[in-house]
């Protein structure tokens, strides 16, 4: 078959591929990069470098796909690292909440298959750096997970398993809602980001490879593209009331709810596919709002999302586990 596709699967020991993979996913954009860290320096006695030595192995990924309601429950999981599921009444829908555990973070195995071969490559140990949920204006909503893998080996191509052929959920399937004031209103686009802090320097003697999961922080992040329409926004950004006229010496927090209501489902209980995120305490940290010449008047509201513990996304689809 003439085709590309990703197989993942969950990893059992850290950058060990699993004997199954759980799922084969096309995609829109996928670039793996080992860097060899090789060691090569000048000396006094020589005038052009003399040796090369293989120093500490690290390889970057970066997978961009559309945001279908199966496939993406695998990426959540794998960013956020703790999954509650729960089926819909008797249902075949199931309800799957994520919440940030960094200490439950499981690594995966990423194989790259491609025409042309019998072989693939497979990317062993991949962690999700950053995760980001974008809807673009009037289009479909994309899931990019930029990653670190520690290892990668050729494998033989094995055959494609079943492709989810649910439709991916589109910018008019958003409904974005908050009840602390925020301007939500005249919202264009937008782009939800997890991203971790993970070192590349935790090599230890006796190995090229990282030897294990660390992750430091997490950091997420929310962007708005507007139609300007008034200074809401900009009060927004003050930590102000909408009755507000200037900036505020105390911090003000918004909460946010982001509804993605997909494709139907054929299930009473729960009659469509969705995506909820949930994030009850956020801060508005840009209003950037220039103007150019006679072009239509946009903003952009850039908010944080600070620690709290119903910070969560809930994805409903027919998976009964991951």
């Amino acid at each position: 078959m003439s085709a590309r596709w990703i197989d993942i699967g969950e990893e059992s020991t850290y950058g060990t591929a699993p004997d199954d993979m759980d799922k084969s996913l096309a995609y829109i954009d996928l670039d793996f990069t080992p860097d060899q860290g090789r060691l090569i320096d000048l000396e006094s006695a020589y005038v052009m470098k003399p040796v090369s030595i293989l120093g500490p192995f690290v390889g970057t990924g970066r997978v961009v796909q559309y945001a279908r309601p199966h496939a993406i429950g695998y990426f959540l999981k794998w960013a956020l690292g703790s999954v509650t599921t729960t089926q819909v009444g008797s249902s075949e829908m199931y309800q799957h909440e994520y919440t940030l555990d960094l200490s439950s973070i499981k690594s995966f195995t990423v194989q790259d298959n491609r025409e042309l071969s019998n072989k693939a490559l497979q990317y062993l140990g991949c962690l999700i750096k950053t995760l980001t949920l974008e809807a673009p204006a009037r289009e479909r909503v994309t899931l990019e997970a930029e990653i670190q893998y520690r290892w990668e080996k050729e494998v033989d191509k094995s055959s494609m398993l079943t492709l989810d052929s649910i439709r991916p959920f589109v910018f008019h399937d958003a409904s974005i809602t908050s009840s602390g004031g925020l301007t939500v209103s005249n919202i264009e686009a937008f782009r939800f980001q997890i991203a971790h802090s993970r070192p590349d320097d935790i090599h230890e003697a006796g190995s090229r490879k990282l030897p294990e999961i660390y992750f430091e922080s997490s950091e997420w992040t929310l962007e708005f593209d507007l139609k300007w329409k008034s200074w809401a926004a900009r009060k927004n950004f003050w930590a102000a009331e909408s009755s507000g006229t200037e900036p505020q010496d105390e911090e003000k927090t918004f909460d946010v709810t982001i509804t993605l209501t997909g494709a139907p489902s054929g299930v009473t209980d729960k009659p469509n596919y969705e995506l909820v995120i949930s994030l009850p305490k956020c801060v508005v940290k840009e209003n950037p709002a220039s103007v150019s010449r006679r072009d239509r008047l946009t903003q952009r509201l850039v908010l944080e999302v600070l620690d709290d513990d119903n910070n969560k996304i809930t994805l409903y689809n027919k998976d009964s586990a991951y």
